[in-house]
């Protein structure tokens, strides 16, 4: 017998919602955190910090939504809670592993950066970033790409301007 539970679409939310204010509060504290580094006070680090991040966020937030949606479908057709229960668990060993994985890997491109630029006075970064030209080159290529598309075309809108 399947019981209708009502309901189940604001644990949804309320799934979503606790989710992304756990990714938001990895962001807040890892850059927190590192901003303390030598290697995160320059503006190629921050970059690199950022796509560090998004990485890791945009993972985080394909487990938010399919495991909100799937304990959403079975609490809709058990009644239970205990769904959540295990969600939230993953949820937060998600979050607390991107938390550690994303402190690893700038205390390690610290240590890089401070040993080259202390010892050789080399800037790490800048060498191997082309000093932010990979970063630029990389924005230009997508912004190419999307622009591509045969449906995006200069025409004339029907207030007489001109619109992609």
């Amino acid at each position: 017998m399947t019981v209708v539970v009502g309901g189940a679409n604001r644990y949804f939310r309320i799934g979503l919602v606790a989710g992304i204010l756990a990714i938001l509060a990895d962001f807040l504290l890892e850059l927190a955190l590192l901003r303390q580094l030598s290697v995160f006070n320059t503006g190629l680090g921050l970059w690199v910090f950022a796509s560090q991040f998004l990485v890791a966020a945009a993972l985080l937030l394909i487990l938010v939504v399919v495991g909100s949606f799937a304990c959403m479908t079975v609490h809709r057709s058990s009644g239970t809670r205990k769904p959540w229960i295990v969600y939230y668990i993953i949820l937060g060993l998600a979050i607390f592993g991107a938390f550690t994985s994303g402190m690893n890997i700038g205390l390690s491109l610290d240590v890089k950066y401070s040993t080259y630029l202390g010892k050789a006075g080399i800037d790490y970064l800048n060498l191997q970033y082309l000093g932010g030209a990979v970063i630029w080159t990389a924005l230009a290529l997508t912004a190419l790409f999307m622009l591509s598309d045969p449906r995006v075309s200069p025409g004339v809108g029907q207030d007489g301007k001109r619109h992609l």
